[in-house]
């Protein structure tokens, strides 16, 4: 899945539309159609207020999966 596919589905599982995204995310809309549409990656600090927003890592937003964590 791609970036682009995983940040519609993980929107839309929400329940949100993109322009109610992006504004939580304090993120301009136009940015964020094209992270869904054209699949721009967006800079690091977006990717965390997504991330924030949508209640997941930046890594499962990023990648799809989370990091395994060491457990000692």
């Amino acid at each position: 899945m791609t970036f682009a596919e995983r940040l519609k589905k993980l929107r839309v599982e929400k329940g949100f539309t993109q322009e109610e995204i992006a504004k939580l995310a304090n993120i301009s809309q136009p940015s964020y159609w094209a992270y869904e549409n054209k699949s721009v990656i967006p800079m690091k600090n977006n990717q965390i207020q997504l991330a924030r927003v949508l209640g997941v890592t930046v890594e499962e937003l990023m990648n799809g999966t989370e990091k395994e964590q060491v457990v000692s």
